[in-house]
């Protein structure tokens, strides 16, 4: 586990200013070294270097009692293609001309000024966004059922996952809970939410695109930790172990992507991964009946030569000891109370 996320390795930058009698001269050389976009320090979130050169030259000329200076800047000199946050990449190239008058400078300053302040302000104001309340039924008292949460998975690349939770004994629903309840997570909730489940006294939430799986109190919502997992999708359990699996590659269609993993073996008393098991490609949901693990086997990144396989695991040896053709393209898996499993396919009638 490296820095948090969006924090470089290194990072530095080198200022030279000059003048002479009329004319002066900026020079700005600006670094940030190797980043990760998630607090999992995994080749998935790694983020490459980036640097700019920017100059500009100013010109002072004098007009009575009015001064004017005429600037014009380059910025991103060598057109740096760079991202700061993931999915907003930054401009190249970029010409800019200024003309000010000396009498506008108190002014502007003041200007600059209640700008950086009110930003600083929204920034604050932005950075908890506190849950919405909403009575949509009656309570109810005296059930087992205390209520569900709901995982939402937000848009893909704009780390907007968020978390909600209806109080069946209450009657309200909680919009948006899991910032309010982690002021101190940056990202908050992370990017995609994919799947919830409750196993004891922890809930967790597979955060697909940021790469892990968020751990919290079920009574609180608070976090306790992540567990780095690349490409997670779904989560299942069995005596003392989750099982999730994972794409293991970038989130990316290529005709060449690699085999899953299945279902890595976390521990969930110690919250670390134990073993890992390769199955087909692109595994999504499971179901597991007895002492056997089901996995259905995607192939959706390699479209159109999509797997058609569901990969039997043998728990106790966590090895695969059966591969089942079944169809294209398989995701979601349902069991039965006689034992059945009902797999759904992508093929085309």
């Amino acid at each position: 586990m490296g820095p948090d996320s969006y924090i470089p390795w290194h990072g530095g930058s080198i200022i030279l200013n000059g003048s002479y009698q009329t004319w002066s001269c900026n020079y700005s050389f600006i670094y940030t070294g190797e980043r990760y976009e998630a607090v999992a320090n995994i080749p998935e979130n790694y983020a490459q270097p980036w640097y700019t050169h920017d100059f500009s030259l100013s010109k002072n000329f004098s007009m009575g009692k009015t001064g004017i200076r005429v600037t014009a800047e380059i910025n991103n000199i060598f057109n740096q293609q760079y991202e700061v946050v993931q999915c907003y990449p930054m401009p190249g190239t970029s010409f800019k001309n200024q003309i000010k008058r000396h009498v506008m400078r108190i002014s502007v300053l003041s200007i600059i000024i209640c700008f950086v302040l009110l930003s600083t302000s929204c920034r604050e104001d932005e950075r908890i966004i506190p849950s919405t309340p909403n009575q949509v039924t009656p309570g109810v008292s005296g059930t087992s059922v205390k209520g569900f949460f709901l995982l939402n998975e937000g848009n893909m690349g704009s780390n907007k996952a968020t978390l909600d939770y209806f109080d069946y004994e209450t009657g309200i629903y909680h919009k948006n809970i899991y910032a309010e309840r982690n002021p101190g997570v940056v990202q908050e909730l992370g990017d995609v939410g994919n799947d919830i489940q409750i196993y004891g006294n922890k809930l967790y939430a597979i955060i697909n695109c940021s790469h892990f799986v968020e751990v919290m109190n079920v009574e609180t919502a608070k976090h306790i930790t992540q567990i780095s997992i690349p490409n997670c999708r779904y989560i299942v359990f069995k005596d003392k172990y989750a099982y999730v699996s994972s794409y293991a590659g970038p989130v990316k269609i290529d005709p060449n992507a690699r085999l899953g993993y299945v279902a890595r073996k976390v521990d969930t008393t110690t919250l670390t991964v134990k073993d890992t098991c390769v199955v087909g490609y692109q595994p999504e949901e499971m179901v597991i009946v007895g002492n056997k693990l089901y996995v259905a086997n995607s192939g959706g990144y390699r479209v159109p030569n999509y797997d058609r396989t569901v990969s039997v695991i043998d728990l106790n040896t966590f090895k695969v000891i059966k591969t089942i053709d079944v169809g294209i393209n398989l995701h979601r898996m349902e069991l039965d109370q006689y034992g059945n499993i009902y797999v759904s396919s992508g093929r085309l009638l």
